[in-house]
C-alpha cells in the first residue's frame, strides 16, 4: 500500500489492495465459514435425531392402533421385543396391558433404538375401554 502526502496527511492510492490486506481478509472469512460449517453439522446431527424419534413414535403408533382394534378379550402383553428397522437402525417396541376395571385396560409401550449417540426410548401410555 503507497501512502501519499498532500499538506501533510496520508492518502491510499487507488491501486488496489495489498497483500497482507488481502491475507487479512482470507483469514477473516475462513474463520466465519468454519462457524457456519459448525452450525451446518449439527443442524444435520440434530435433523437425524428428529427423524429417529419420529420413526419411534410412528412404529409405536401403528403397534397401538392395532392393539385398539384388537377385541377387548384378546388384549395381551408383548413383553418380547418387536424389532423394526428402518434407516439401518433397529427400533424395539414391546408393550404390557393391565386391566384396571372389567372395561377398562392400561396399555404402556416402549420403543427403544440404540444409533452413534448411545441407546435411546420413548414411551408411550394408552387407556382402552371396551
Amino acid at each position: 500500500m503507497k501512502a501519499v502526502a498532500n499538506n501533510g496527511l496520508f492518502f491510499r492510492s487507488n491501486a488496489g489492495f495489498s497483500l497482507l490486506e488481502a491475507l487479512i481478509a482470507i483469514a477473516i472469512l475462513s474463520v466465519v465459514m468454519l462457524g457456519t460449517a459448525s452450525m451446518l453439522f449439527t443442524g444435520m446431527s440434530g435433523s437425524l435425531g428428529s427423524n429417529n424419534r419420529y420413526v419411534a413414535t410412528a412404529t409405536a403408533q401403528s403397534r397401538i392402533e392395532a392393539l385398539m382394534n384388537t377385541p377387548f378379550a384378546s388384549l395381551a402383553s408383548q413383553l418380547t421385543p418387536i424389532t423394526t428397522v428402518s434407516n439401518g437402525i433397529s427400533y424395539n417396541t414391546k408393550w404390557q396391558v393391565n386391566n384396571l376395571t372389567s372395561n377398562l385396560a392400561f396399555i404402556n409401550m416402549s420403543t427403544t433404538w440404540t444409533d452413534k449417540n448411545g441407546r435411546h426410548g420413548m414411551n408411550f401410555s394408552v387407556v382402552r375401554s371396551r
